[in-house]
């Protein structure tokens, strides 16, 4: 007895796993970069000894709303810098918040040191269907902004050893990604000494949300999608269940 329990119970797990590998990715794609392309930017020429910068691959998924970016490079990710001084740029309640009391000349001396520091950014230049992301990653600090430089907050972010990882969710569910430029980069007073990596990749991500939403009512789309959502899990505990009693009566006999 306790035998056949057991094997209604693998084969109940069984389908749930199948059941969840069929739902589990919308669209997940890695892209390879050559290894010692990173550059001087004033002389274009190829330098060695900056592994931090150099891009080995990107890896990319999106599960309906959240996507996450996987930056790997041949080095280990450098953290050195300030993401403060992005924010005070792209935030301007932040911006407001921050200096008040200050001068308008005391503003700019802020900005102006805080770009002369040393920094290392690694960037992605996200499009999708809808709207154009970027996400700016300093020494542990992230700031995403879309195409109208509202910022939107990260879901998680990592950075161990050679691998940086950042999540965050779409507006609507719909958005399908169609480019990413990522770029790996350091700069010392102002750009006097610089060097950068990039890798431009055109995504192949046609998943079940119907690619393009024009309706301008994401809040709709995800209504909708979310109903659709309800009734494919109700069919999988279905299929579950008759799977179940198909394997009792294989058993019984």
């Amino acid at each position: 007895m306790k035998k056949r329990i057991l094997i209604v119970c693998l084969i109940l797990c069984g389908f749930l796993a199948a059941s969840m590998n069929f739902a589990v990715a919308v669209y997940s794609e890695t892209f390879p970069d050559d290894i010692g392309d990173v550059v001087d930017f004033d002389t274009g020429e190829n330098v060695t000894g900056k592994d931090n910068l150099d891009i080995k691959e990107l890896a990319c998924n999106r599960d309906y709303r959240k996507v996450t970016l996987k930056l790997t490079v041949e080095g280990v990710i450098e953290n050195k810098g300030d993401i403060l001084v992005w924010r005070l740029l792209f935030d301007t309640d932040f911006f407001d918040e921050y200096t008040a009391g200050m001068t308008q000349a005391e503003k700019d001396e802020l900005l102006l040191s805080m770009l002369q520091q040393d920094m290392v950014l690694y960037i992605f230049d996200l499009s999708t269907s809808d709207d154009i992301y970027q996400i700016i990653y300093t020494n542990n600090g992230v700031i995403i902004l879309d195409g109208e430089t509202n910022i939107i907050e990260e879901d998680t972010k990592s950075a161990i050893g050679n691998t940086l990882t950042i999540s965050f969710n779409l507006p609507s569910s719909k958005e399908n990604l169609t480019d990413i430029i990522v770029s790996a980069s350091e700069f010392s007073n102002l750009g006097e000494t610089s060097h950068m990596d990039d890798l431009s990749v055109e995504c192949n991500d046609e998943g079940p949300t119907g690619g393009n939403n024009n309706s301008g009512d994401s809040n709709q789309d995800d209504s909708d999608f979310e109903s659709g959502l309800t009734i494919f899990i109700a069919l999988i505990a279905i299929i579950v269940i008759i799977g179940v009693i198909v394997a009792v009566i294989i058993i019984r006999r």
